[in-house]
């Protein structure tokens, strides 16, 4: 392999990480604050509420497992995307949501992307 492609390569990784790393913070962050409006915007109560804070822990669980054994399978790199790319719809998908079927699929894709990551 020629010594620049590695380490272009290499920097190509690096990127997708630090993306990844910031999409995760500020993910992780994002739901909290957000529960008293997102429950007087849907109508909805704190047990539903509750049921996507928990759907999204057993998203990211389930991601983290799923996604080292892919990694290992398919590649670091490829994984890392996926989960960039999860991550990046489900924020996207925070500022559409208009149900709690829609709130509770974006906060999955969001969730499943940080455990990818």
């Amino acid at each position: 392999m020629d010594h620049r492609r590695y380490h272009r390569s290499k920097r190509n990784i690096a990127n997708i990480f630090l993306i990844g790393s910031m999409m995760m913070g500020v993910s992780g962050v994002v739901l909290g604050p957000l529960i008293p409006i997102i429950t007087q915007e849907l109508n909805i109560n704190l047990k539903l509420m509750s049921l996507i804070v928990v759907g999204g822990s057993i998203s990211f669980s389930a991601s983290v497992l799923i996604s080292g054994y892919l990694a290992d399978r398919l590649g670091k790199r490829l994984i890392s995307l996926f989960g960039l790319v999860s991550t990046v719809l489900g924020l996207l998908g925070f500022s559409v949501i208009g149900s709690f079927p829609l709130l509770f699929l974006f906060n999955f894709l969001l969730a499943f992307g940080n455990g990818a990551l």
